[in-house]
């Protein structure tokens, strides 16, 4: 057997000067990878601000039920009564389809003498920590009522109705509406929609 001697090979690389310190390319490098991650961190800052403007946008959503059914139940009322003289505690037999119960609120009402109270009640709990800071806020509570007021003219008895937005939606007793010289006012805490 013939062994074959490799001969030694010399590799060939290409000649290269070190190049001089340069501070100007050494800052346009910094500068190049800061501003990129600066860049990633202005749009990781967007996107999470735009992100909390979204996760905010759901109680108005569940706000929308509440409206829309304690409205609801005020006209109902006021057809009620037209046909039978009085109102009626029972969510039942005003015929809306509203339930006492949805995955948002509860559902009551309150009947007492001229006068009825229909209340939506919160059942989310209220936000706190993150949820508070990246905006999301409690949802709100909301009362309605119907009264009859007697007509100056006519001496007949009508009906006026009110809608309230509770301003916190902590609730420690359900609130009253009360009228003021025949125009129905919400209570303290609680804006007229």
């Amino acid at each position: 057997m013939v062994l074959h001697k490799k001969s030694p090979r010399t590799l060939n690389t290409p000649q290269t000067t070190p190049r001089p310190f340069s501070p100007l390319q050494f800052l346009i490098k910094g500068l190049q990878i800061a501003s990129g991650i600066t860049i990633g961190g202005l749009l990781l800052l967007i996107g999470l601000a735009n992100l909390g403007s979204l996760i905010g946008c759901a109680p108005k959503a569940y706000e929308s039920e509440a409206k829309n059914n304690i409205g609801s139940l005020n006209r109902a009322q006021q057809v009620y009564s037209l046909d039978s003289g009085k109102f009626t505690a029972n969510l039942g037999e005003l015929e809306t389809g509203i339930p006492q119960e949805t995955k948002n609120y509860r559902y009551s009402i309150q009947t007492e003498g001229n006068s009825v109270f229909h209340y939506a009640i919160s059942k989310a709990p209220k936000a706190s920590g993150w949820d508070k800071l990246m905006g999301v806020r409690d949802i709100s509570n909301f009362v309605g009522a119907v009264f009859l007021v007697p007509d100056e003219a006519t001496k007949e008895m009508l009906t006026v109705t009110v809608e309230c937005q509770a301003k916190k939606s902590s609730v420690v007793q359900y609130p009253k509406l009360t009228l003021q010289n025949g125009v129905p006012t919400c209570p303290k805490n609680f804006t007229k929609l």
